[in-house]
């Protein structure tokens, strides 16, 4: 008997799992991941004193959001999501917009405006730095480890998820033991929506708004009650938007793939008309 067959040491991929498709050079799918890689070394960087940070106004926000928005930029209009709903979607854009152009007039009003758009970009960075970037350079190193896709994007998101809630100005905000729940909870329903429904965008639209309002909060220029029912409406709204998605949607080559299986999706001549999908 072998060692292989005691199974002290298992291939690094096993033999069902083909391991991540990084694409070819040059296509969609590497320049995403080359992205994400990019946009990931730039924050560990930021984070250790490595890398200075960007000033907005008298704000300082990660360095992080440019190569992070050249991540958006190379994925496109899939950062938007898949939602089921599409009217509740668009409700939740409306509501969302409405909002932001509120919240930006009472800053206007302040004379904050450049408070206004550091923290938005420090939200949207945050998206997609610890929804988009770090789990998918996570997920590919666990599956050239052997680990399955679906395993692999869920861990992936998990530990992109304690990063975030283990950030250095989340944990200056922890009062005490129980003061962890709320960056806990905000980690794992973002996780969920993106991992369910692919919707960094949407994402970031609520977090800018949690971001905006509890600034506001803090210098007492609004009342904690309103930014609850607030924060309570959008981030329903997006749950309830973009937690039931379609089954199908486009890859990166415009195939289709399903969700469930992370798995190219074809209909044979045997399973009826397309309308049937």
């Amino acid at each position: 008997m072998s060692l292989r067959h005691l199974r002290l040491f298992p291939p690094i991929l096993p033999p069902d799992e083909p391991g991540p498709d990084i694409g070819e050079p040059g296509s969609r799918r590497r320049i995403v991941l080359v992205a994400a890689t990019l946009t990931v070394i730039t924050e560990v960087a930021v984070l250790v004193g490595v890398t200075p940070r960007l000033q907005v106004g008298d704000m300082a926000i990660s360095l992080s959001i440019i190569p992070g928005l050249a991540l958006a930029v190379a994925c496109g209009d899939r950062l938007f999501g898949r939602s089921s709903l599409r009217r509740v979607a668009a409700w939740y854009w409306i509501l969302t917009g409405g909002v932001l152009i509120t919240l930006l007039a009472l800053y206007a009003l302040r004379s904050e405006v450049s408070h206004f758009w550091a923290l938005t970009l420090a939200a949207t960075g945050e998206e997609l730095v610890y929804r988009l970037a770090a789990p998918a350079v996570f997920s590919v190193a666990l599956m050239y480890g052997g680990v399955g896709k679906a395993r692999a994007r869920l861990a992936g998101l998990a530990l992109a998820g304690t990063w975030f809630v283990l950030l250095p100005g989340h944990q200056d905000q922890m009062d005490g033991p129980g003061g962890v729940l709320p960056f806990i909870a905000f980690a794992v329903l973002a996780a969920a929506l993106v991992h369910r429904s692919g919707s960094v965008l949407p994402m970031a639209m609520g977090h800018s708004i949690v971001n905006l309002a509890t600034f506001l909060v803090w210098d007492e220029a609004l009342p904690a009650d309103a930014r609850a029912v607030t924060l309570g409406a959008v981030l329903s709204l997006l749950a309830l938007a973009y937690g039931i998605p379609r089954q199908l949607t486009f890859d990166s080559d415009r195939g289709l793939i399903d969700i469930g299986t992370i798995s190219p999706f074809t209909v044979s001549p045997g399973d009826g008309p397309a309308d049937s999908i």
